[in-house]
Order: C-alpha cells, then structure tokens, then sequence
C-alpha cells in the first residue's frame, strides 16, 4: 500500500502484520491504542495466547470481560463485569451483591481499612493461626465473637462478645 509493505508471509509459513520480520507464527506490531480487535457477530469474542507450555485467553461476552492462563473459557481466572464493575477473582460468576467476590484466600500487604461493615459468617473454630497472627471469627456453637491469638508460638483465645 503506498509502496509501503503492510503484512508477509515468510517462506516457513510464519506471518506478519506491520512487520517485515515475523519471528512467530502470527507476529503483529503496531503504534495504534490496540494491537487487534476482534467481534463476532453475535458479539462474543475471545483471543487465545500460547506461549511454550501455558495457554492464556482474554474473551468478551455479555458485557464481561475475561481473563485466564487456563486451557479452556471456563477455567476462568479473573472476570470484570464492565456493566457494574464487579470483579470475580478464582469464579467464573459475577453477581451483582459484591463488588469483589474471591474464591480462595486474600492477602492485604498492607492495612485493610474498612469504611463500612464487616460481616462474619459463623464457623467452626478455625485452626490455630500461625506465629504472630491472629484470627477474628464467630463460633458457630454459640454465635460468639472471639479472637485466636498465638504470640511466640503460644494461641490464646479470648471472647470479645457474646449472643445473649
């Protein structure tokens, strides 16, 4: 176009848009906001990423935006619903009651600050926490609230309040 080359095939079959030296088999570069856009008519869309021994995916359907290194749609890893903004994190469903919803452990680095309402679900005594940790927890025998807390590797465990 222009007598500028804009895509080639190379003689081993490798192919490149904006390049005139693909190194992979699909090879693209570009200076524009998005490297590929891709829309099926019926407004799904999905890109698969392989790399060695990983597969990794990005797909789009019903304003919900996924991503995964995972060898199949299902198998998400992170969600956005980019109609409410709600994240899923380990859960392939993003309902509408929870801004953040994570299947698995979460790990603040730093503070968790709360500007609104903690809620605990009862359970059964929970394991003792590891040296210099504590645990927060309702005790689903009596509906209590205590703290578990193991300083220099001896557990304590106090009732902060009780169901009367």
């Amino acid at each position: 176009a222009g007598n500028t080359e804009r895509a080639r095939i190379n003689t081993d079959g490798k192919f490149g848009i904006g390049t005139s030296s693909p190194n992979m088999p699909l090879s693209i570069e570009s200076s524009d906001d998005f490297l590929a856009f891709f829309k099926s008519t019926d407004n799904k869309g999905f890109i698969g990423i392989a790399d060695n021994d990983t597969t990794g995916y990005i797909s789009a359907e019903n304003d919900t935006m996924s991503f995964g290194a995972a060898t199949g749609v299902n198998a998400n890893n992170l969600n956005i619903n980019l109609s409410n903004n709600n994240v899923g994190i380990g859960t392939s469903s993003i309902g509408s009651a929870y801004k953040l919803d994570v299947n698995g452990k979460v790990k603040a680095r730093g503070v968790l600050e709360l500007d609104d309402v903690l809620t605990l679900n009862a359970i059964s005594t929970p394991a003792d926490p590891g040296t210099n940790q504590s645990s927060i927890y309702m005790d689903s025998a009596d509906g209590a609230i205590r703290v578990k807390i193991n300083v220099g590797g001896t557990t304590v465990t106090r009732t902060l309040a009780t169901f009367e």
